[in-house]
């Protein structure tokens, strides 16, 4: 495996500051009419950057070393770097994990965390889901604008209008779940119901406190090509979210998520001497440096809808990602055979002792079921679960989905659940007891 990174990316300056932030008009998505803005970041031309210095990661800090604008118009709390345990010794054969805090969760830390993607068409709907979910228990949430049918109208019109709505969309979603953690707090019969908390700003209490409790918020806009619902090409894919990291860097007065999805080869699959991966990789680059500069976590995805990629190719995609500036890998595959299962596992047991970022994996469907309940053993970082909704109805947002519930049941046999002190630490041995390609 080569294991060259790839160099920075050079191209124009920094995008202009002084630029009209890109989420600065209203949207109709929660009632307004959108203004025209202008970009600093288009479809046909992006500036190129370098990613931030991953190095100088530190509890409490922003990703990059940058300086987190949670004090800001943005307000909330970004994705930041914490501490890994203690019992992460390099030493062991196994480098430090980087631990990501989103929301009140850890992400990499001792116990796989469980998260529910939106899947409604309209916002109302989504925020419905997600207060589910954390009534559930659930650790993340995913924001899947892609699915939200405002969005897909937009579809490949303004990438700026798209932005504002995905940024909107995500204030609603973390207010939604800062206010009921206020009403939880402020409730005096345990279990109540609750809503907003008259007179209060969201999280206000936490936030005082330097406390942060609701759960991590990642939003993520899918496109076609990876089994998502916006039909973009890598050029639009590279505007809207160039769009949407400069206008959160920018300012707009909304509420902030903790990571976004960034797509690493969105205009095709991961396939040695298939297409220019330098192009590919260095799109990746791109955004990692916009997103990282704005204060938010990146997750690097790759879907592969059609098979399972041999376990060299598998490390040498995670690893790609993490080197082109991942703060989490996550790699979705199809199994056709129990072959197929069984080299993604095994394959994540061995990126796992050599990644210092934390992984997700999963082999979709119903064949690769295990990989959803029993993935943390092996060192997938977060599980994607299922939570009825109000009507009772259960819609997952990809295929092979199980109920939160039966996940719990089954982190607890297998010690994953919390307060066990299980989790990465189980995963594997050093690599050189192991049978890693």
């Amino acid at each position: 495996m080569s294991r060259e990174p790839l160099p920075a990316a050079r191209g124009n300056d920094e995008p202009d500051r002084g630029a009209a932030s890109p989420l600065g008009g209203a949207v109709s998505l929660l009632g307004y009419t959108s203004e025209p803005v202008a970009s600093p970041l288009d479809s046909a031309s992006v500036n190129t950057v370098s990613p931030p210095d991953r190095t100088s990661e530190s509890a409490g800090s922003s990703p990059g070393g940058v300086s987190s604008p949670a004090g800001g118009p943005l307000g909330g709390a970004s994705g930041s770097a914490v501490s890994p345990p203690e019992d992460c010794d390099p030493d062991e054969g196994r480098p430090m994990v980087r631990v990501r805090r989103w929301g009140g969760v850890l992400v990499g830390g001792e116990v796989p965390l469980l998260a529910v993607s939106t899947t409604a068409p309209t916002l109302a709907g989504c925020l419905d889901q997600v207060l589910a979910a954390r009534r559930a228990g659930a650790d993340v949430v995913e924001l899947r604008g892609d699915l939200l049918q405002e969005v897909q109208e937009a579809g490949g019109g303004d990438p700026r209008l798209l932005a504002r709505l995905l940024a909107r969309a995500a204030d609603a979603v973390v207010r939604a779940l800062e206010d009921a953690d206020a009403g939880a707090a402020a409730s005096p019969v345990p279990g109540a119901v609750v809503g907003s908390v008259p007179g209060a700003a969201p999280g206000a209490a936490e936030e005082a406190e330097g406390r942060v409790t609701r759960p991590g918020v990642l939003v993520t806009l899918r496109t076609r090509s990876q089994g998502g619902g916006l039909d973009l090409d890598r050029s639009g894919y590279r505007a809207v979210l160039g769009a949407l990291a400069e206008g959160y860097l920018e300012g707009a007065g909304l509420r902030r998520p903790d990571a976004v999805d960034v797509e690493a080869y969105c205009a095709g699959l991961y396939v040695p001497g298939g297409r220019d991966l330098e192009e590919a990789r260095a799109d990746l680059r791109l955004l990692a440096g916009l997103v990282h500069r704005a204060g938010l976590d990146v997750v690097a995805s790759c879907h592969d809808l059609s098979g399972t990629p041999e376990e060299d190719e598998t490390m040498d995609l995670l690893i790609d990602m993490q080197d082109d500036g991942a703060d989490v890998v996550k790699l979705a595959a199809t199994p056709h055979d129990a072959v197929d299962v069984a080299r993604l596992l095994n394959a994540t047991a061995c990126a796992r002792e050599i990644l210092s970022v934390p992984l997700v994996t999963m082999s979709m469907g119903e064949q690769g079921a295990v990989t959803r309940v029993a993935g943390g053993v092996f060192g997938s970082a977060l599980t994607f679960v299922l939570v009825p909704g109000p009507d009772g109805s259960w819609t997952p947002s990809a295929p092979g989905q199980l109920p939160i519930e039966s996940v719990r049941a089954v982190h607890e046999v297998l010690g994953l659940h919390r307060g066990a002190g299980a989790g990465y630490e189980v995963a594997a041995g050093p690599r050189g007891h192991t049978m890693c390609p």
